[in-house]
């Protein structure tokens, strides 16, 4: 069994984009905390079976570069997808070997702003026009 759990601060740098969509180059750097079990076959339990050995690595450093894309379906949703690398910033070979790897990204981008356009602007300006031809004597 093996965990990864890590924060991030991230960077998103539009290389394309339009309306409709947009293509993005993502940097990420953050740290983690992993934990990681594996058998250890040099100790061998009553049954001649390996034994589980734990890892815990605490503090370590993460490292993501990726390329990712979205189309907007609406004007305030788009579903995207990406590739990319998470690289584990530690000491400990075990650990970088089993969760440095290359990544798959699918995501749904919600555009608040819009969304809150969609939803709130539209009842405003149909209070207004009613509002137009009525005086207030």
């Amino acid at each position: 069994r093996s965990d990864l759990g890590y924060m991030v601060f991230f960077w998103d740098r539009v290389l394309k984009g339009t309306d409709k969509y947009e293509i993005v180059l993502n940097m990420e750097l953050g740290a983690g905390s992993a934990e990681l079990g594996y058998n250890n076959y040099n100790k061998l339990d009553v049954n001649d079976n390996p034994t589980v050995e734990k890892l815990d690595e605490d503090g370590f450093g993460v490292l993501e570069f990726s390329f990712s894309g979205h189309y907007k379906v609406l004007p305030w949703i788009g579903p995207g997808a990406g590739i990319g690398y998470r690289k584990i910033l530690t000491g400990d070979e075990n650990v970088d070997e089993a969760f440095s790897s290359p990544i798959i990204i699918f995501k749904i981008k919600v555009f608040i702003g819009a969304l809150y356009r969609t939803v709130f602007k539209r009842k405003d300006k149909k209070k207004k026009k009613r509002g137009k031809g009525k005086s207030e004597d």
